[in-house]
């Protein structure tokens, strides 16, 4: 059968993507797309703090989680993120560098998504807005309309039901939800017997034992270079280094927000989390011994007064009270090895792991539809024919810097190019 009529579910970048994908592929093809918010892209203009990182220089399937990079690889392998900065230029986003991640060249992730929208538009897509997608029905044999597959969901509390041949699920996931974002895809997918991994936060900030509330109401605010690890049972899972950033519930930032999935999938499993810190990971014992000769000239500091040029000396007394190491007394009248114990504590601090600041400020979730239920090279639901599934939806998350776009592009881009050429 001829694909007629192709429905995306989603008006985020993976089904803006997908939508003008089908369209230019099939273009006798009638491409709709049903949106529940009131506004196309709205989460994309909250990515890269309003500047829109959208790849990165070093976009390979190996920076995903191992248990999804050989499904990463087919998808990226057929758009890569040359492919990505080459359909921005043509659709008039010219693009930048820094540092090895690509922003529009107006550092503006607004332009992203007018550029999507108007694309979507030049084309004659045509997006339902504040359309409610209640269920998804597929049938093998034709309904009445000659059509596969029967939409139904509410706009303005009118019921309406929709048919298509093919259908593209897009919908992202619960992560942000003041973006428009409420996780309603994996009932969809649920609902058509596709098989969910438990979704859970991603790229956020690490909530950590409340019994040291009052030391992290003193770091507040702190911002420190390090390194830091995620624990699980005495296990090292994952680390990375870069700029922490400490506030009252705990502690955020990039490195943070890297490691953030292992300790979210644990602490869902009831496991025991921590985190490590080595806020002096470039500090080797010479250098150590070399600064703590220093302390017998200013023996008559205090040690957060000796650190001042090593730490934030708001963080230092922090870590002094969570060390039990007094802040008021001179170093010339602490135990001789107090100094040293307090430095090297430095490189090797970990903290007890409760939660993260959840769906509300998560970048992305961590699961979602399971990619072995997905076929790689079309996107196409392996038990459902002419049903496609891409971006968020699937349980595929990458690092911080342009991954998540990037995938949401490349598998919108995938899903809509097979859609439109689906045979029956």
């Amino acid at each position: 059968m001829q694909v007629k009529k192709i429905l995306v579910i989603g008006a985020g970048p993976a089904g803006m993507m997908a939508a003008i994908t089908a369209k230019k592929n099939n273009k006798d093809a009638k491409v709709q797309i049903l949106e529940h918010g009131t506004e196309a892209g709205k989460k994309i203009l909250v990515t890269g703090n309003g500047r829109c990182n959208f790849t990165n220089a070093v976009m390979s399937a190996g920076q995903y989680p191992k248990e999804c990079q050989g499904f990463v690889h087919s998808v990226l392998n057929q758009f890569s993120s040359e492919n990505l900065k080459a359909f921005f230029m043509q659709i008039g986003l010219p693009y930048k560098e820094r540092n090895g991640y690509f922003y529009p060249r107006s550092d503006s992730a607004l332009a992203v998504r007018d550029a999507l929208a108007a694309e979507v538009k030049r084309l004659g897509i045509w997006i339902l807005d504040g359309f409610e997608t209640e269920s998804i029905t597929c049938t093998a044999t034709n309904v009445a309309s000659g059509e596969r597959f029967v939409v139904r969901g509410t706009q303005n509390a009118e019921a309406k039901t929709l048919y298509c041949d093919a259908c593209i699920l897009a919908c992202g996931s619960s992560a942000a939800p003041k973006t428009g974002s409420d996780g309603s895809g994996f009932k969809l997918a649920r609902g058509l017997g596709l098989k969910v991994k438990k979704p859970v936060p991603a790229l956020t900030p690490l909530e950590l034992d409340s019994a040291y509330k009052k030391i992290y109401e003193t770091w507040a605010g702190v911002r420190s270079n390090g390194r830091v690890a995620v624990i699980v049972d005495n296990e090292e899972l994952y680390a990375d280094s870069g700029e922490l950033q400490f506030a009252n519930y705990g502690i955020s930032g990039i490195p943070v927000f890297q490691i953030s999935r292992y300790a979210s999938r644990a602490l869902d499993k009831h496991r025991d989390v921590r985190i490590r810190l080595n806020l002096l990971e470039e500090a080797d014992d010479a250098w150590l011994q070399q600064f703590m000769s220093f302390a017998e000239r200013r023996g008559g500091c205090t040690i957060p007064e000796f650190c001042a040029g090593l730490l934030n000396q708001k963080l230092t007394k922090a870590l002094c009270r969570f060390l039990s190491v007094p802040i008021d007394r001179p170093i010339r009248k602490l135990p001789a090895e107090t100094l040293e114990d307090f430095l090297k504590a430095l490189k090797n601090l970990e903290f007890i792991v409760t939660g993260s600041k959840g769906v509300e400020q998560c970048q992305v979730m961590s699961g979602g539809i399971k990619h072995n239920e997905i076929n790689a090279q079309t996107m196409e639901a392996k038990s459902i024919k002419g049903l496609f599934v891409c971006g968020e939806l699937i349980d595929v998350d990458g690092p911080c810097g342009g991954y998540n776009l990037q995938w949401a592009f490349s598998s919108g881009f995938v899903a809509g190019r097979s859609a439109a050429g689906v045979k029956e």
